[in-house]
Formats: C-alpha cells, sequence, structure tokens
C-alpha cells in the first residue's frame, strides 16, 4: 500500500519520463506496485482485500 503522497511522487516521476523499473528502485517499491497504481488499478491508503 502506497500513501497519497508516494502515489503523487510515483506519478511525477513517470511524467518525468522514468520507466517503471527506474521508479520502483527509486521508490523502494515492487515494480508490479508501481504499475497497479499508475495504472488506476489501487488506490492509495486503501489496503486490498484477497479472497
Amino acid at each position: 500500500m502506497l500513501s497519497e503522497e508516494d502515489d503523487v511522487d510515483i506519478h511525477a516521476l513517470k511524467r518525468q519520463g522514468m520507466t517503471i523499473s527506474e521508479i520502483a528502485r527509486r521508490t523502494d517499491h515492487d515494480r508490479k506496485t508501481i504499475r497497479a497504481y499508475l495504472a488506476g488499478q489501487r488506490t492509495p491508503g486503501v489496503r486490498c482485500r484477497r479472497p
């Protein structure tokens, strides 16, 4: 789960032209997590329930 601040940061880094892998390295989060937040599949501050 990312905070709203982290979400804003990853979107800003993406707008600057960074790759998902590079953003993941800089923010210390998993690539799949970064990809999900950029795609809008996850909401900052909300834990997703697993079945």
